[in-house]
């Protein structure tokens, strides 16, 4: 401990000869780091809600499609990969998710929150059921493995356990 304190003292008088000063540094730091989490936490909010409305927008584009078949209507391809999964986010992420007793599957942070964290006391969830956002789900890898989002490659792998008590395996495909 003696050791850090020195080095601290160190630190304190070698920015006090330079051009910055350590304390002005660190709190600019604290500030930005701040604002870095409140604008991840909008940016969440913002994917959550894009989510749901791009969901609600492919039930009317399902509904479209067949009445368009019924009355022998061109669809036009943009909307038939909507309905067929090639253009939607049904099976589709940069993440491969697996837990014991659920089959791995290809989703979203988003997604696979809803599926493998409710009871973990997160913001998401209308009725209460305490489902991670994502930017939460970050925040415990960050906790358990030191690493954020933007450090994983493909091919990663960690072990993270959720509040809920469930172990998930999350690997990086893309």
């Amino acid at each position: 401990m003696a050791d850090t304190v020195d080095f601290r003292a160190l630190m304190a008088t070698v920015s006090n000869n330079g051009d910055s000063n350590l304390d002005e540094v660190e709190e600019e730091l604290q500030q930005l780091e701040g604002q870095k989490a409140e604008l991840q936490e909008q940016l969440d909010r913002v994917n959550d809600r894009m989510q749901e409305l791009q969901g609600e927008r492919a039930k009317v584009v399902r509904r479209a499609v067949s009445a368009a078949k019924e009355l022998q209507i061109e669809v036009p391809e943009e909307y038939r990969q909507l309905t067929t999964g090639g253009g939607g986010n049904r099976s589709t992420g940069q993440y491969e998710w697996s837990a014991d007793g659920i089959k791995t599957k290809r989703q979203t942070v988003s997604r696979a929150m809803w599926r493998l964290s409710k009871g973990s006391g997160g913001s998401a969830g209308t009725e209460g059921q305490g489902v991670l956002r994502a930017g939460e789900f970050w925040g415990l890898v960050r906790e358990q493995h030191g690493v954020a989002e933007e450090d994983l490659t493909a091919g990663d792998e960690l072990q993270v356990e959720l509040p809920n008590g469930r172990e998930v395996t999350v690997t990086k495909v893309q």
